[in-house]
């Protein structure tokens, strides 16, 4: 069952944002409580945020990814904030179009911001470890 995949205009953000609430809701909450919906709504709308979304033939959501751009002092990258779905063995293989995007938004590299469990499925794609995060709450 092939997807595809379609980045999703700040216009069309409202309408669509019943069906991906909960998806968004669920990303949120293993943020840290660095976003909350309302937070991801209001940057999408604003296009601080990009959402992209995997559709099935049915046209049915399988996936969405979310993405930022980033400027640091010396490159500009694509930050991978978020990316949640079903099936991700028919979609994982659909960051390649968002690299050329990214790339077309002069961003020099991908940042995912992932569960360590992403690192093994997006190792054979050319990702590698480079840092390790750690989170001390206070």
């Amino acid at each position: 069952m092939p997807v595809q995949l379609r980045a999703v205009t700040p216009p069309e953000i409202p309408d669509l944002w019943p069906q991906i609430r909960d998806r968004i809701a669920s990303c949120c909450e293993r943020s840290g409580g660095k976003y909350a919906p309302a937070d991801v709504l209001r940057n999408l709308i604003a296009s601080a945020m990009n959402l992209w979304i995997a559709l099935d033939e049915d046209n049915a959501i399988k996936a969405l990814l979310i993405t930022e751009i980033a400027a640091y002092p010396r490159i500009t990258v694509c930050r991978l904030l978020a990316c949640t779905g079903d099936d991700a063995a028919l979609w994982v293989d659909l960051l390649a179009p968002i690299e050329g995007w990214a790339k077309s938004q002069g961003c020099a590299a991908m940042e995912p911001i992932c569960r360590p469990g992403w690192e093994r499925r997006l190792k054979p794609m050319g990702y590698r470890k480079t840092h390790v995060v750690l989170e001390k709450r206070l």
